[in-house]
């Protein structure tokens, strides 16, 4: 099996410190991948997130950007 690489698809365009952004990246196996920040266990508390998922919080001007590129 082939290792998957990332390209990037946008970045958190309201600006970021270090490298540590909010990202988009599509992968070669066809899936998008998301670098976000992990929410706190009280919100997750308020969906139902099943066991190898996660839930991440990312900027709607993030999504904006992949939309208008």
């Amino acid at each position: 099996m082939e290792p998957i690489t990332l390209t990037l698809l946008a970045s958190d365009p309201t600006g970021c410190a270090g490298g540590k952004c909010p990202t988009l990246y599509r992968g070669s196996d066809g899936h998008i991948y998301v670098q976000g920040f992990v929410v706190e266990d009280a919100l997750k508390a308020s969906v139902s997130v099943p066991n190898g998922e996660e839930l991440v919080r990312i900027p709607e001007a993030l999504i904006n950007a992949v939309r208008n590129s």
